[in-house]
């Protein structure tokens, strides 16, 4: 199974933008406990390389296509290259990053561009992205993605911004491929005291709007 047959099955996106990645690693084996499946570290924070290249050496479900490590933020043709060196298994950008794009076909790693407008996310689509990341999807709601799916019902659609767990179900209606969940999932508060049991319930019970 390739890296887009994952998001395809597994439909969630745990979105990690943290400050502190000092707990990675719990933060990681904790969310795969709870059933989430794709992980994305984000460029906000530099650190994601390491953290991304240390768990793709330890951690063997990422090279077993149960599970996808990834690396998020990416805006420059500089990121994409560090971001897929440091072991990345597909690359998102929050603004149309054709070079990303281009440059994760050439490597063959799975790509997911952002965008906003019909016209950025066609443009995205057309470019040879596998998938479109519509962003921030919280301003647009899922009448948004059922619409421009509407007209272009080929796209893989990935909203990701204010999506919770009580609108989840909502976006997956409208025909979006997969979502992508950041604070909402990778909760600061539970991070900062180290509360993983209550982050692999919560974990679990998106997997449960998933399925």
């Amino acid at each position: 199974m390739d890296a887009a047959d994952v998001v395809l099955k597994n439909r969630l996106v745990a979105v990690i933008r943290h400050d502190d990645l000092a707990n990675f690693r719990p933060l990681a084996e904790t969310l795969l406990a709870g059933g989430v499946r794709i992980l994305e570290f984000t460029l906000t924070n530099l650190d994601s390389l390491k953290a991304v290249e240390s768990l793709r050496q330890t951690l063997p479900i990422f090279d077993t296509g149960e599970a996808l490590i990834g690396i998020g933020s990416v805006r420059s043709i500089e990121h994409t290259r560090q971001a897929i060196n440091a072991g990345a298994q597909f690359l998102v950008s929050p603004v149309q990053q054709l070079e990303m794009v281009a440059e994760c076909q050439r490597r063959g790693v799975t790509s997911i561009c952002g965008a906003y407008s019909p016209t950025e996310i066609a443009t995205a689509a057309g470019s040879g992205a596998d998938f479109v990341k519509v962003f921030p999807a919280d301003t647009l709601g899922p009448a948004y993605m059922k619409g421009v799916l509407a007209a272009m019902p080929e796209l893989r659609l990935v909203p990701t911004g204010g999506v919770t767990l009580e609108n989840i179900a909502q976006y997956l209606k409208a025909g979006c491929v997969a979502v992508g969940v950041g604070s909402a999932l990778v909760s600061p508060k539970m991070i900062a005291l180290r509360d993983w049991d209550s982050l692999r319930q919560l974990a679990s019970q998106y997997i449960e709007q998933i399925q």
